[in-house]
């Protein structure tokens, strides 16, 4: 009997405290709720007659076209920036898979082209160097040697 009396008093405890809890922190939240301040209203007008800053006697920068890139280097550059987002991300197959397509256009390039590019066969041995940097596991070795290839790609004309 002793206990089923302490389990009602300190229920009843517990209602008289959550009683009072509410009867003094409702009416404070409500308060400092109301005291936080409006947002402002802005209101912005645009007069019609206003003319552009930019006049219409602006001078040209170039009118040459733009130069044609070779799609095959083109898309070796894609395949170069694919593996080191792929090498970023610590996934080796999917970059070595990359610079084998990247090695695919720029072998591509030189067969189309029927042209040699000096710069291209350092290109391929360059791949090859990442290629086996990958598989040894020196990513960082393999993402800089990409970055100067990409660079290298992008300057040729």
């Amino acid at each position: 009997m002793p206990d089923y009396h302490k389990r009602t008093e300190t229920r009843q405890d517990h209602n008289r405290f959550a009683f009072a809890a509410r009867s003094y922190l409702l009416p404070l939240v409500l308060l400092l709720t109301s005291c936080a301040p409006k947002p402002a209203e802005e209101t912005v007008t645009v007069k019609s007659s206003s003319h552009s800053t930019v006049s219409a006697e602006a001078p040209k920068v170039s009118t040459a076209p733009l130069p044609v890139r070779d799609p095959y280097l083109e898309k070796a550059g894609d395949r170069i920036a694919e593996a080191t987002l792929h090498l970023h991300q610590h996934n080796s197959t999917a970059a070595l898979h990359s610079v084998l397509r990247a090695e695919a256009e720029i072998k591509l390039d030189k067969t189309a082209n029927r042209t040699t590019h000096e710069e291209l066969v350092p290109m391929l041995r360059e791949l090859e160097t990442v290629r086996a940097a990958i598989h040894r596991g020196m990513f960082d070795d393999a993402i800089h040697r990409l970055g100067d290839l990409d660079r290298k790609l992008d300057s040729l004309d």
